[in-house]
């Protein structure tokens, strides 16, 4: 069972630290820049993906709300982060979350199979 119901960008953090290592050569930043890979996706969406790309049954996967799980932190509802600051500054966003999931689940292949 896995929360349907809140938004998020999930993030490569392969893809952040390459994302830094190309702005860290920037001279004049913005204040504020948002370093999530683009898309979005609930935790449910993220682990069907997971599970497709590792060739399991995504069957087994089951939506659920927030609310089934008591949690000590309330999150929100949607966390999306805009790249809008990145676009006007002329610096590409980074990529869809998919493909950084799709290379973290190549490792995890190939892990397993050393």
């Amino acid at each position: 069972q896995v929360v349907s119901d809140q938004i998020g960008q999930p993030t490569s953090a392969r893809n952040l630290a390459e994302f830094i290592l190309q702005i860290s050569t920037e001279r004049e930043l913005p204040p504020v820049l948002h370093g999530t890979n683009s898309g979005s996706a609930s935790r449910f969406d993220f682990v069907r993906e997971l599970y497709s790309l590792l060739g399991a049954d995504v069957n087994l996967v089951t939506p659920v709300p927030h609310t089934a799980f008591e949690l000590r932190a309330s999150r929100p509802m949607n966390s999306v982060l805009s790249h809008e600051n990145l676009v006007a500054n002329g610096i590409t966003p980074m990529r869809d979350w998919k493909l950084g999931l799709t290379d973290c689940a190549e490792l995890l292949v190939d892990t397993e199979k050393s």
